[in-house]
């Protein structure tokens, strides 16, 4: 049975769901990333902070990407943001400094799930 991602994923037709789709671009990205030397990892953390700079800008000033309610791609960010630490570590960048808005949330949902 092939994936989503074997099949190709395409973009989105509808800005609502412009979320989901950099979600699963943080995931190819990172996982790309990760196997790539030289130029291409480069290129690979320019867009990983790219992505990451969009759904900063889809969060605003709201509390949750749901608006007042937290969804979906709330706990999606949630699960990606444990591999942040590894991505900044070897990569030799802060996903913090690019992108400020969603970290202070991130640590909060981050650790009232690990205390």
């Amino acid at each position: 049975m092939r994936t989503r991602f074997e099949e190709g994923v395409q973009k989105p037709a509808t800005s609502g769901d412009e979320q989901d789709w950099k979600l699963i671009q943080i995931y190819e990205v990172g996982r790309k990333w990760w196997a790539a030397d030289g130029e291409e990892k480069d290129a690979g953390k320019k867009e990983l902070i790219e992505n990451l700079k969009v759904l900063e800008g889809e969060l605003g000033d709201k509390c949750f990407y749901g608006g007042h309610t937290f969804g979906y791609v709330d706990i999606a960010l949630v699960t990606f943001y444990s591999w942040f630490y590894t991505y900044e570590t070897f990569g030799n960048f802060s996903f913090e400094k690019e992108c400020p808005r969603p970290f202070p949330t991130l640590k909060r949902y981050w650790s009232s799930l690990c205390s």
